[in-house]
């Protein structure tokens, strides 16, 4: 318990205690308080953390900066982080860039292939074309 002194008119000192001060503002108990509801996320009790982006700052640098501040905290390995709503979206665009790189370059070495196939090689007219004259 906190001891606050106050000095009377009269010139002692009063002790009063903090407990004794605050009670004219608030209920003190010792019961516990326990929350109305307990969110989950599959099974397991979770808390949400929100954020905004600040002007001119990309989700990805936001991201970055979180990851970065976490492995900071050296958390546990028994409690589990994740991204929701934008930030878990742009995470799974990401995922799927390399494949999609990969993808788009098996197409354009297709392409190639049989334009090159195409030059390459003289076409059934062309042939008749030759025996004619």
């Amino acid at each position: 318990m906190i001891s606050l002194s106050a000095r009377p008119t009269r010139g002692r000192i009063a002790a009063i205690t903090a407990a004794r001060i605050l009670s004219a503002f608030a209920k003190w108990t010792t019961t516990p308080i326990q929350p109305l509801s307990i969110s989950h996320q599959g099974q397991f009790p979770a808390i949400t953390i929100g954020f905004n982006l600040a002007q001119g700052t990309a989700l990805g640098q936001a991201t970055d900066a979180i990851e970065r501040a976490k492995a900071q905290l050296n958390l546990p390995t028994t409690i589990n982080t994740t991204f929701q709503g934008n930030a878990q979206a742009f995470q799974d665009s990401l995922a799927t860039v390399p494949m999609l790189i990969l993808a788009a370059l098996i197409v354009v070495y297709l392409i190639l292939g049989v334009l090159l196939r195409a030059i390459s090689t003289p076409s059934p007219s062309s042939r008749r074309c030759r025996r004619r004259a």
